[in-house]
């Protein structure tokens, strides 16, 4: 199951960057209660995103293929949407449930969102802000907030 993380180049974890290192904390205990392993696992039995990624480890071993395209293949393959939106579906979640958990109050999650989306409008990614957004707002409704 690791294995095709790995050996997959997956690498678009760094949405947790955001976070100091309490909220990472925090963020990943909820988001392992989630049991994504289980997700990925049941993925790297499915023919369909074995054949993407073998397509992409035949792509890397042609020479003269450069690192930008081998990037570009990697982010339009089906089998990465799927494991981005496994991984936003579980952050999602985890922020909800510690914005209703008294304990970690204090970590203001919401907020932190709301900040985030205005840095990405201030460095112009408008689709970034978008998709910042979009969660926050999802989140908001999860936990039937009103609108900020």
């Amino acid at each position: 199951m690791e294995a095709l993380v790995i050996n997959s180049g997956f690498d678009d974890i760094g949405f947790l960057r955001q976070y100091n290192a309490e909220e990472r904390e925090v963020i990943g205990r909820f988001m392992g209660e989630d049991k994504l392993y289980k997700k990925v696992e049941l993925m790297s039995k499915t023919p369909k995103w074995n054949k993407q990624l073998n397509d992409l480890r035949q792509l890397m071993q042609k020479p003269g293929v450069s690192t930008q395209e081998v990037l570009q293949f990697r982010k339009s393959l089906p089998v990465y949407g799927e494991l981005r939106r496994i991984l936003n579906d579980s952050l999602e979640s985890a922020k909800a449930r510690i914005a209703m958990d008294p304990r970690y109050r204090h970590l203001d999650i919401q907020k932190r969102g709301i900040a985030t989306t205005k840095k990405f409008m201030e460095k112009g990614l408008v689709e970034a802000a978008k998709n910042n957004a979009d969660t926050n707002q999802r989140i908001n409704d999860l936990l039937n907030l009103p609108n900020r």
